[in-house]
């Protein structure tokens, strides 16, 4: 048996292509034997997930072509009756089954290709793991085609970072070696500059337009908004430009999928100091605790996969994805949006973390220098 890889180039799943389907179906009723067709095997509809119960060309180039395919549900349907004495092949040279079905099934998963098959079911699934920790980077990274089993796809980004509104913009700062330090805004922050204070000289890095968000585009009243604390607004725009990115919102992505998990590293919530002076609201809780951040993100989405916010100080947007990508091996959700979000709106934490030596008195912060 060979295995030849056949590349598909342009734009594909989109209903764009529906009049080029009229042109085929047209050309094939020409061909009587060709329309035609019945089921030797059970065949899986990729768009409902259901096995279909009549064969038709025109509803094969519309899973081909038109329709979204909602391939882990599909699997997933399929694998959910098979017990160990079942195998899945997959042919090509690699498992099209998601690793978290893999670990939740007791069936054998194999990949036939040209090196021969491969078994990534349950009697081996610790072992191709722990395999792969031992071996080196580079001999890791000489095929980027060959991914290893507990691969995860990041399919869409966005941020807003200081002195970058995208991640474009980030990358560029990098390259440059550019610091984003600068004299903190004390008029914004209401900084002390008298007393012990008066020799201070504040320093940070600061994102641009915090309090900026538009309301109507997000279907949220002008009071709600107000109340919201400026890292959830940003949070909600940088989302839904992450999602925007991986053709979330397209118009050939009629997915059906929620299960969307939501894993959001946070450590303050310092608006609370803002609004105390306001007459009390029904969105000021919601709109400033941290524990309502994953929360509302999930909701506006209407996501129903876990919504965590996790605080490990520092390192909370890295435990986020940490944290995602472990859900996503276990099966509790099938995709997940991981990040974090801190914007200080109060100067009361900015004053503790001075007094707590957090912040450098010379401007660039120096966490891993000797000085």
């Amino acid at each position: 048996m060979q295995i030849r890889a056949v590349p598909v180039h342009g734009r594909f799943h989109s209903p764009s292509h529906a009049d080029a389907i009229e042109k085929i179906v047209g050309f094939l009723e020409h061909v009587e034997e060709r329309t035609k067709w019945t089921f030797h095997a059970p065949v899986r509809d990729t768009t409902a997930a259901e096995v279909m119960s009549e064969a038709s060309v025109r509803l094969a180039l519309d899973n081909i072509l038109v329709n979204s395919a909602d391939w882990y549900t599909t699997v997933q349907m399929s694998m959910r009756h098979l017990d160990k004495a079942d195998i899945v092949a997959c042919v090509g040279g690699s498992t099209c089954v998601p690793a978290s079905l893999v670990r939740v099934s007791a069936a054998r998963v194999l990949a036939i290709g040209n090196e021969g098959v491969q078994a990534t079911g349950q009697d081996n699934r610790e072992e191709s793991f722990e395999d792969l920790q031992d071996t080196p980077m580079e001999q890791r990274c000489v095929d980027l085609t060959q991914y290893p089993p507990h691969s995860i796809a990041i399919v869409g980004m966005a941020g807003r970072f200081p002195g970058a509104d995208t991640v474009d913009e980030l990358w560029k700062l990098l390259q440059e070696c550019k610091s984003t330090v600068e004299r903190a805004p004390v008029d914004r922050f209401d900084l002390p500059q008298t007393g012990d204070h008066a020799e201070r000289k504040w320093w940070g890095n600061f994102i641009n337009d915090p309090d900026a968000f538009d309301h109507k585009f997000f279907k949220k009243s002008s009071r709600e908004a107000l109340a919201w604390d400026p890292q959830q607004r940003v949070l909600l725009e940088v989302i839904y430009q992450a999602m925007e990115s991986a053709g979330y919102f397209g118009a050939g992505n009629p997915s059906k999928t929620l299960d969307y998990g939501c894993y959001i590293g946070a450590v303050m919530n310092n608006y609370y100091d803002n609004l105390q002076c306001h007459a009390p609201t029904a969105y000021a809780t919601v709109g400033t605790s941290r524990c309502y951040l994953s929360g509302a993100m999930s909701h506006y989405f209407g996501w129903t996969g876990p919504a965590l916010t996790i605080d490990t100080a520092c390192s909370s947007s890295l435990v986020a994805i940490n944290t995602a990508c472990r859900a996503i091996w276990t099966g509790e959700c099938s995709r997940a949006v991981a990040g974090g979000t801190n914007v200080i709106s109060s100067p009361f934490d900015y004053e503790n973390l001075s007094a707590a030596g957090f912040l450098s008195p010379s401007g660039q912060c120096k966490p891993f220098d000797a000085g």
